[in-house]
């Protein structure tokens, strides 16, 4: 409930975007460690909150997911993260997703 709670604090509500047709199985842990590099930047991963820009360390994978394809398809608009997750196949986002999962949570 937490880091569900924390996204519903980051947007108003949590995205109800449809992760259904995400891949399933094992992901590749270390092609979602060498993508996230570029989210660490602004996201951090020791659990800092930039003023409006949430943790994300920590979320389960299928709230990260629904976040991300919000953005993908535009059900949620900011303009640097529709290009990051615009950016990114499915198969990519569930794993960042599942990358984000394993680091310590920040919520």
């Amino acid at each position: 409930a937490g880091a569900q709670e924390s996204m519903q604090g980051m947007s108003g509500m949590a995205s109800r975007a449809d992760i259904s047709g995400l891949p399933t199985g094992p992901a590749d842990l270390a092609l979602g460690e060498r993508l996230a590099q570029l989210c660490h930047t602004c996201h951090q991963t020791r659990g800092h909150d930039i003023v409006g820009i949430p943790p994300i360390a920590g979320f389960p994978p299928p709230v990260f997911e629904r976040e991300m394809v919000a953005f993908k398809i535009r059900q949620r608009s900011h303009a640097v993260m529709n290009a990051v997750a615009g950016s990114l196949s499915d198969a990519e986002i569930v794993a960042v997703a599942t990358y984000y999962s394993t680091l310590p949570s920040a919520h």
